[in-house]
């Protein structure tokens, strides 16, 4: 995964929002919010693809959005395009691990 290290990490212990790893990618690339976006968005629509990650919202707990792992990239592709940066959690989605995560090893 090309996402800092402390989303999987958190993953493994409880969901993760979009405003989470927006966060996370500015601090530890030193980036304003919009370039950290971005680079967010282009990541994650490829770890959501690769069924490394799982896109839903968090409505009585985790509930992933309906479709195949190209379908859900998609639609996460394009909802992220229509702002330039998640001012507070789950505005886009939350994430959980997906089949294709990587175990601990």
């Amino acid at each position: 995964m090309r996402v800092p290290w402390s989303v999987p990490a958190a993953l493994r212990d409880d969901w993760v929002s979009d405003f989470e790893i927006q966060s996370d990618y500015r601090d530890e690339f030193s980036l304003s919010a919009e370039d950290a976006y971005r680079r967010m968005i282009a990541d994650l629509a490829v770890d959501l693809r690769d069924g490394v990650l799982v896109a839903g919202d968090l409505v009585g707990g985790f509930r992933p959005w309906a479709g195949g792992a190209q379908e859900v990239s998609d639609r996460f592709v394009s909802e992220a395009g229509q702002r330039s940066v998640v001012a507070s959690p789950g505005q886009l989605c939350w994430f959980d691990l997906g089949p294709h995560a990587p175990g601990d090893d």
